[in-house]
């Protein structure tokens, strides 16, 4: 019934013919030696609409879509020839499409937008073999839960590995396909899981959409079966495989979350059979560590991901063609990244490719002939060019390996054999199946546990409640309880009773953060505990907390704020006032806003004043937003009394402030130099080490010297930057003085502001982090990465790139050499 077959027929055929005036021409971007950027065609956008997508057909030549419009057909010259590239329109009644794949002898199209039947998956074909297009076919319709053309919809289609099935990528938008999925390897059971309320975004954005998010699922070439393979994305555009058979993605944040707690950075991720990776609205989002969710392979930053390949088909040298590359439209830059096994999964380390402002890249594809990448620019009406990188052998003057290979897991390949064998276990099994999954319950590798029990979830509970209840061993009743928890009803007294031998204090940190997850899916999905579990529970979180460990202390004092543990309020009233993270402290003000009763006068005041403080923060758009949501619901909870004693208090509150900055607020120690804190250039890390040292003190620097505003370390801090994680892996002491010291003597590629000089005499330098509405943002001050310039694309002068780093200099002068050392020694540690 969803399948509607048109035959469209035009009296000039089916194929329009643009004249294109432009040579290829060589483009300036900022590539590895022995690479060349070039020019092929420059879009007229008055008439061709800006191009969003790309693939390459039997004969390779390129087919692209408008946003808002067409199907193109682009032929493009050889490498060194000085032919002109042709660009048809293909004249059928489709477009609006996100997402093109050229397969067998069909056009695959994934309208995204009004177009044709509307969202869905198309197959285009030439019936009568004259080399032009001329039916379209409806494989099946997506239903959106909005207006049909919005963002976050309807992406890629990639083959699978044999040819004969097909991926289809979408963004938490995109809705469903009609009539469901058909089947799922992820279970059915999904739901939003908070144990606390959460805020939605202040400005609504995607206040209606819940589970699953962004989803990847499999269907056959006629389009007929759908499975669903993996869920909990945000805004995945596209995917791919690598030889092993294995999928990657490129998954987006949420920029305006910089600075919450629940901020989660672009990331790639393993597309595993089941995946979970914990997308949720506002501040719903599942951390990582959480046992029901999955980590990523390899966190990026800040970005606006688009386009993923393989270069396996490049003619690009080792590494190279080895690599992963992935596309970040906001920012103009494509990035490599070396995956490789690691346990059951992967992880790597990235590095920039190709820069060039601007570069609103939107996808990437290998052309099978030439064995070049090509590239489109375009998206939100801006302005779209093709561009092809290709390999000259004769221009490479080094042999830099694109980054240091981490050391190879030698017991990778049996943990992904095994991981792959219980992911043939994700759909209903005979009884013997169980015996199959249990053991792997308690698995030391993550990803075999996600595995089984997903698996588990799978079959029939009757076929294995009654083993949990003989089982002795703390992993496997923890993964089994999780398990039994989404699966069915009305157990959760019985699987209270089966976690009460378990206590906090005697887990590995792994065990504990588990524990806690099961409890709160526990209470989510079957209820409120009964005193006696919160009377015993409560003060096991208590007695832990604070630990220092900020994984460990958002879960202990979120289980607090359920329970409204007696006795709460002050240890978390005190990891507020002393928490270096602003995160960790916007945590905790939200874990404490729900808590009625137990509060002085004088906590109510410390906790409020928090507000102030808050202010100062840096993050993303809605960081204010939240803390004023935040204030707003602890507010609620005063007595008439508390609001009297509070008045003056929270009406200074809403009066703008400037306050300083800890490094503002301390004196000037001096200007320091490289020299004068390092004599020998050649010191080395152990010798930092090897000094006394206070670490405690060197963390507190790390917030001090305002080096977490822009850096992270161990997923904390900021993501303007680079992360600073590792980094004497990478840097002698010399260098990373120098680097802060002297931030404009080197200054990284993906890190490079641009100077944009506008007609009327205007210079702006910053980073270019956004395009579209008719021109650029351009973000100038690191320490507010929220605030950005608009510049209007018919203002432009000229862009060129910029001498002066991003990174303000002066941020160790108001700290003393031993304060400096203790840094270095912290970074030392991390």
């Amino acid at each position: 019934m969803n399948r509607f077959v048109l035959f469209l027929s035009c009296v000039v055929g089916c194929l329009t013919t643009f004249p294109s005036f432009a040579q290829t021409r060589r483009a300036d971007f900022t590539l590895p030696s022995g690479f060349v950027a070039e020019e092929i065609y420059e879009v007229p956008n008055s008439d061709q609409g800006s191009w969003i997508c790309l693939t390459v057909d039997d004969r390779g030549r390129l087919i692209a879509s408008d946003q808002k419009g067409s199907l193109y057909r682009l032929t493009v010259p050889e490498p060194g020839s000085s032919d002109l590239p042709l660009v048809e329109k293909i004249d059928l009644d489709i477009g609006m499409a996100m997402g093109l794949l050229y397969h067998g002898d069909a056009l695959y199209v994934m309208v995204n937008g009004k177009s044709a039947q509307g969202p869905g998956l198309y197959r285009v074909r030439d019936t009568d073999q004259d080399d032009q297009f001329d039916s379209i076919e409806l494989l099946r319709g997506i239903e959106p839960p909005g207006k049909p053309g919005a963002g976050h919809g309807n992406h890629a289609i990639v083959p699978s590995p044999d040819g004969k099935s097909l991926y289809v990528v979408c963004g938490n938008m995109a809705g469903k396909p009609v009539g469901g999925f058909d089947s799922s390897r992820v279970p059915k059971n999904w739901n939003e899981d908070q144990l606390l309320p959460r805020m939605a975004d202040s400005r609504g954005h995607a206040a209606n959409v819940m589970a699953p998010g962004g989803w990847i699922a499999k269907t056959d070439l006629d389009g007929r079966h759908w499975e669903l393979t993996c869920s909990g994305f945000r805004n995945v555009y596209d995917a791919a495989f690598n030889r092993d058979g294995d999928l990657f993605t490129y998954d987006a944040d949420m920029e305006f979350d910089l600075g919450t707690p629940w901020y989660r950075p672009t990331r790639i991720c393993h597309v595993i059979s089941g995946g979970e990776f914990g997308w949720r609205n506002g501040s719903g989002k599942w951390p990582a560590y959480y046992p029901d969710s999955l980590p990523s392979a390899i966190d990026i930053g800040l970005g606006s991901p688009t386009g993923v390949t393989f270069g396996y088909d490049t003619n690009f040298p080792t590494p190279y063609r080895d690599a992963f590359f992935f596309c970040d439209w906001s920012y103009g830059r494509i990035y490599t990244a070396n995956l490789q096994k690691s346990g059951a999964t992967y992880t790597g380390e990235q590095q920039l490719f190709a820069s060039f402002a601007p570069l609103p890249v939107v996808d990437i594809v290998v052309h099978p002939l030439d064995h070049s990448l090509y590239l489109v620019t375009g998206g939100r009406g801006v302005q779209s060019h093709i561009y092809r990188i290709r390999y000259d052998a004769d221009r490479d003057g080094t042999t830099t390996p694109i980054v240091a290979s981490p050391k190879r897991d030698p017991n990778a390949n049996s943990l992904h054999s095994l991981r792959r064998s219980l992911e043939e276990m994700h759909q209903p099994l005979d009884s013997n199946g169980v015996d199959q999954i249990w053991p792997h319950l308690k698995h030391h590798d993550r990803h075999i546990r996600f595995a089984a029990r997903v698996a588990l979830e799978h079959q029939p509970a009757d076929q294995w409640q009654d083993r949990l209840s003989a089982e002795t061993d703390p992993q496997t009743i923890i993964e089994a309880t999780i398990a039994l928890a989404r699966c069915t009803e009305n157990v959760g007294q019985r699987l209270l009773r089966k976690l009460d031998p378990l206590k906090l204090k005697t887990l590995d940190r792994t065990l504990q953060l588990d524990l806690l997850r099961a409890y709160g899916l526990i209470f989510i999905r079957h209820g409120r505990p009964t005193g006696t579990v919160a009377s015993q529970l409560g003060p096991q979180c208590l007695a832990l907390f604070p630990t220092h460990d900020s994984p460990l202390d958002r879960e202990l004092s979120r289980m607090l704020a359920y329970l409204r543990t007696d006795g709460s309020i002050e240890p978390m009233l005190k990891a507020l006032e002393t928490a270096d993270s602003s995160d960790d402290q916007m945590h905790i003000a939200l874990m404490l806003r729900g808590f009625d009763q137990g509060w002085s006068i004088d906590q109510r005041r410390r906790y409020f004043r928090w507000f102030g403080r808050a202010n100062a923060f840096a993050g993303g758009r809605t960081n204010g937003e939240f803390a004023r949501q935040i204030r707003q619901d602890a507010e609620a909870t005063l007595n008439d009394g508390e609001q009297a004693k509070l008045e003056s208090l929270l009406k200074n509150l809403d009066k703008p402030t400037s306050q300083p900055t800890v490094t503002q607020s301390r004196p000037m120690v001096k200007q320091w130099t490289v020299t004068e804190l390092l004599p020998d250039r050649d010191s080395s890390w152990q010798d930092i080490r090897s000094a006394e040292r206070d670490t405690k003190q060197g963390e507190h620097m790390f917030a001090v010297a305002m080096c977490n505003r822009c850096h992270q370390v161990r997923s904390q801090g900021g993501r303007v930057g680079p992360d600073l994680s590792g980094a004497t892996n990478r840097f002698s002491p010399h260098d990373l003085l120098e680097a802060i010291i002297e931030p404009n003597k080197t200054i990284p590629h993906e890190f490079q502001a641009v100077k944009v000089v506008t007609d009327d005499g205007k210079v702006v330098v910053g980073q270019v982090v956004n395009y579209g509405g008719g021109g650029m943002s351009v973000r100038t001050n690191q320490m507010e990465p929220w605030k950005l310039t608009k510049i209007e694309e018919n203002s432009i002068e000229q862009i060129s790139p910029s001498t002066t780093s991003l990174m303000p200099a002066g941020l160790l002068d108001t700290l003393n050499k031993q304060e400096i050392f203790d840094l270095l020694g912290w970074l030392a540690e991390q």
